[in-house]
């Protein structure tokens, strides 16, 4: 059995050499160490801390200090009463506190002071792994140890993004950024500089990229529609929470659509003002397709009214009687082209011009004057029957006049 010697003052210090037989244990209260006595007995071996070197001095790596009630090893490492692990700094701030060199002046926030690295300069972690490995940062909780995760892959270098426990972005080591779901599985995902990954779920709309202000205008976002089961979609842009615009699967591009099934018919540009399709859609431009095609909206039904030809002709507007309603003679013709006056003016000042006035137009034939932007405006299409109804009534007269 060890003889276990309980010395207290038994040395003028605590670095001068203590002598102990072959299994000899003391306990020296003056340092608070204790030693074994070595093989063939003489200077004891220190167990708490590091030996006492040949030379007679003890090589302090860790030991306790009871004037300041620490653990310490010459402010190289320190653990306080309260726990907190210092290296390289007498009064660390955080469970584990690794000074570099020189401090920053700066503090831990209470709300992440597990882990501290210091440095006025540049100071820097580093995980290191073999080729074909992986660094990982992970976040737990009780329902999963890896809910969030920041992983370099070495194999193919590409950064991965968890939450959730699954992969939601990847930067490649091609610079591309991949978002959504397991961006890493799909196919020739290194082809865009951003690429945007969604699961295979019929007629629903993914979130893209939203613009939010903290105001209460909404906001703009671009997203992206899935056309039934196809493996295309339409893409979405939208400001004030509104959709305003999409491109469809064949190109067509649609402003202001009211209807999320609406497409492009084909035109590759529709414009809607108002109801279903009441504005223009603009084709391909061949030598029989219209440059320009007009719609309007006749009892909820897309109806085209007019169209503007690849050589300027104007073709409209449409007058299929199978469109119109209500159809009678009309009352309006030669008293009310009588009516009319020609006058010249000057627009600006500096130009002359010949024509009407539209408010003349508008006390004899309303049905010829239209409101733009607040003002009045001739509707030439509108005139023309009633100048065929005034030579009608003049030819009647002159017939007349002939039987006399």
């Amino acid at each position: 059995m060890a003889v276990i010697v309980v010395t207290k003052n038994r040395i003028a210090d605590d670095t001068a050499p203590l002598s102990l037989a072959q299994g000899e244990l003391a306990v020296n209260l003056f340092n608070n160490k204790l030693y074994v006595g070595p093989e063939s007995g003489g200077v004891g071996v220190e167990l708490l801390g590091a030996p006492v070197n040949e030379g007679g001095a003890i090589d302090e790596t860790l030991r306790w200090d009871e004037s300041t009630g620490r653990w310490v090893s010459n402010d190289t490492l320190i653990v306080t009463d309260a726990g907190l692990v210092g290296i390289n700094i007498a009064a660390p701030l955080a469970k584990l506190h690794i000074l570099e060199t020189t401090t920053s002046g700066a503090t831990p926030n209470t709300s992440a002071n597990a882990l501290v690295l210091e440095e006025a300069g540049v100071v820097g972690m580093s995980l290191l792994t073999a080729n074909d490995s992986e660094g990982r940062i992970w976040f737990g909780d009780p329902e999963s140890n890896g809910a969030g995760q920041l992983n370099y892959v070495h194999d193919v270098d590409a950064m991965t993004f968890y939450t959730a426990n699954s992969e939601q972005m990847r930067l490649t080591n091609f610079g591309k950024l991949m978002l959504g779901e397991e961006p890493g599985g799909g196919g020739g995902f290194q082809d865009g500089l951003i690429n945007l990954t969604y699961d295979n779920v019929n007629d629903t709309t993914f979130e893209g990229i939203n613009f939010v202000t903290d105001n209460s205008a909404g906001r703009c976002f671009i997203n992206y529609r899935r056309e039934g089961a196809s493996t295309t979609g339409r893409l979405i842009f939208g400001t004030s929470d509104t959709e305003r615009m999409f491109i469809d699967p064949t190109g067509d591009v649609v402003i202001n659509s009211v209807d999320n099934d609406f497409d492009g018919n084909g035109h590759k540009l529709a414009v809607e003002s108002s109801g279903h399709a009441a504005g223009f859609y603009r084709v391909n431009a061949t030598a029989t397709s219209g440059l320009v095609d007009y719609y309007s909206d006749f009892g909820g039904v897309e109806t085209q009214v007019a169209q503007t030809r690849v050589d300027g002709t104007y073709l409209g507007p449409i007058s299929d009687v199978t469109i119109k309603s209500n159809i009678a003679p009309a009352t309006v013709g030669l008293a009310e082209l009588m009516n009319l006056d020609t006058i010249e003016y000057d627009v600006g000042g500096d130009h002359f011009d010949i024509g009407f006035s539209a408010q003349n137009i508008q006390a004899n034939i309303p049905q010829a004057v239209a409101e733009v932007g607040g003002l009045l405006a001739r509707v030439d299409s509108h005139l023309l029957p009633v100048v065929v109804k005034a030579l009608q009534e003049v030819v009647v007269r002159l017939e007349a006049l002939e039987a006399i």
